[in-house]
């Protein structure tokens, strides 16, 4: 008797295509260059920061493979990526707070043109200079 594997383990998708990878992948690099932009250079928030970019991004490369074989571990590790945004989203607030600067509401105008410049940062590295006149420091991850 042959028994068809595909009715029992499904097989994992290139995470690349995820959306939430995508997002993950482009949150990293503009944290990478917010950290070279604007804090001090082997400061525990530098490292904290990258970590939790890192780890948000790694998380959803695992659980895609782990999707395979148990879509328990798979909703864990998209649960600790998710858990890992939340940390590096309480960095970015930090970061304005210690400044006395309050985050900018979704539907605030300077919203707008910081998520298409940080678009723009995480396809191109040419935009760097761009996105200090926008004012990136001001920049939080509000989604």
């Amino acid at each position: 008797m042959v028994i068809d594997m595909s009715e029992f383990l499904h097989p994992n998708g290139d995470y690349r295509t995820l959306l939430s990878y995508r997002l993950a992948q482009k949150i990293s690099v503009v944290t990478e260059i917010f950290v070279e932009r604007f804090l001090q250079r082997g400061s525990r928030t530098v490292d904290q920061m990258q970590q939790a970019a890192r780890s948000c991004k790694q998380n959803i490369v695992e659980g895609s493979a782990a999707a395979t074989t148990s879509k328990e571990t798979e909703i864990k590790l998209t649960n600790v990526a998710r858990a890992s945004l939340c940390e590096l989203q309480e960095d970015y607030e930090d970061y304005l707070a210690f400044r006395g600067v309050k985050p900018w509401p979704k539907e605030h105008p300077e919203s707008s043109v910081c998520a298409l410049t940080c678009e723009a940062m995480a396809l191109t590295a040419s935009m760097w200079s761009y996105a200090g006149d926008c004012r990136l420091r001001r920049f939080v991850i509000l989604h």
